[in-house]
C-alpha cells in the first residue's frame, strides 16, 4: 500500500508556471527541470542586488550581515564572473528568455562585466601576466586584490618596533585572531564576525587606540596577487563559450555582439 501511494503521487502532473521563460534548448516535457531553471532565473532579480552596479560583477554572498561584520557582498570570485558571462551571453543569444533581464539589458550588462574584465587585467594590483587574482575586493572606488590569508610577525616588528611588535603579536594570538604555524612566525589569520576595527577588546584592548588601531589593521588587511589557475581556467572557458552564445544567427552580426566577441577575444588572448 506504501508502494502503490507513492507511485500514485509521483505520477501527478507537475505544474509549471513559465510566464516570460523559455529554454529551447530545454525539451518541455521535462517539466522539473524547467521548474529547476525557472528557480534558478531566480538570482536575476534587480532587487535581489547580487550585481555590483559598478563593475557588473555578480557578488559572492546572498547572506549579507553588516551587523554582525559580514560584507558577504563586497566581493567576488573568477568562478562567479564566468557564469555570469555565460548566462548573459545565453539570455541574448535567446537560450534563456526571463521576466528579469531582457536580450538588450544582457548585451548592456556583457559591456560593462567585459570592460572591467579588460582594466582588471592589465591593473597590476589584480594580475599578473593576464591572469586574475582569484577573489576580488568591489569597492565604491574600484577593486582590490585579495586579503592575505598569513600575518607575518616581522611585518610588526618592521612597523611597531621589537618589543611592542612581539606584544601585538601576543595579543593577536590570545584574541583568537591569528593561529600560529611553523616556528611561530608566521600565523594564519582568522577572520570572523568579531574581527576588525570594531572588536579591539580583551587582550587587544590595550592597542584599541585609534591610531594604534588603524596601524595594526593596514598590516592584517594587506592585499595580494594570489594567482590561481584553476580559477582563470574557470573564466576563461565560460568566455569562449559566451564567444560562442554571441554567433547565434539572430545576433551575430550586430554590432554589439561583434564588439562584444572582440573584447572576449581580446581578454582569452
Amino acid at each position: 500500500m506504501v508502494l502503490a501511494g507513492r507511485a500514485h503521487a509521483l505520477s501527478q502532473e507537475v505544474h509549471v508556471s513559465s510566464s516570460g521563460f523559455h529554454f529551447p534548448l530545454v525539451n518541455p516535457q521535462h517539466k522539473n527541470m524547467q521548474r529547476l531553471l525557472i528557480n534558478a532565473m531566480g538570482y536575476l532579480k534587480p532587487e535581489h542586488g547580487l550585481v555590483d552596479p559598478i563593475s557588473g560583477y555578480p557578488v559572492e554572498g546572498w547572506n549579507q550581515e553588516p551587523l554582525r561584520g559580514l560584507f558577504m557582498r563586497s566581493f567576488t570570485q573568477l568562478t562567479a564572473i564566468g557564469q555570469q558571462l555565460e548566462l548573459l551571453a545565453n539570455i541574448a543569444a535567446g537560450y534563456a528568455d526571463n521576466p528579469y533581464v531582457s536580450k538588450t539589458q544582457a548585451l548592456a550588462q556583457l559591456e560593462l562585466m567585459l570592460s572591467s574584465l579588460l582594466e582588471d587585467q592589465n591593473n597590476p594590483n589584480l594580475s599578473a601576466r593576464g591572469l586574475l587574482v582569484n577573489f576580488l575586493g568591489l569597492d565604491a572606488t574600484g577593486r582590490i586584490g585579495p586579503l592575505a590569508e598569513e600575518a607575518i610577525q616581522i611585518k610588526f616588528v618592521e612597523v611597531f618596533g621589537k618589543e611592542r611588535g612581539a606584544q601585538i603579536w601576543a595579543a593577536l594570538i590570545a584574541r583568537g585572531w591569528i593561529t600560529p604555524v611553523q616556528d611561530g612566525s608566521f600565523a594564519r589569520i582568522s577572520r570572523t564576525h568579531t574581527y576588525g576595527e570594531r572588536f579591539f577588546t580583551g587582550a587587544l584592548a590595550p592597542f584599541a587606540e585609534g591610531n594604534t588601531r588603524k596601524k595594526i589593521m593596514l598590516v592584517m588587511d594587506t592585499r595580494v596577487v594570489q594567482i590561481i589557475f584553476g580559477d582563470n581556467a574557470n573564466l576563461t572557458s565560460s568566455a569562449a563559450k559566451s564567444f560562442g552564445a554571441l554567433l547565434h544567427p539572430s545576433i551575430a552580426d550586430t554590432p554589439s555582439a561583434i564588439a562584444l566577441r572582440n573584447k572576449l577575444e581580446k581578454f582569452i588572448v
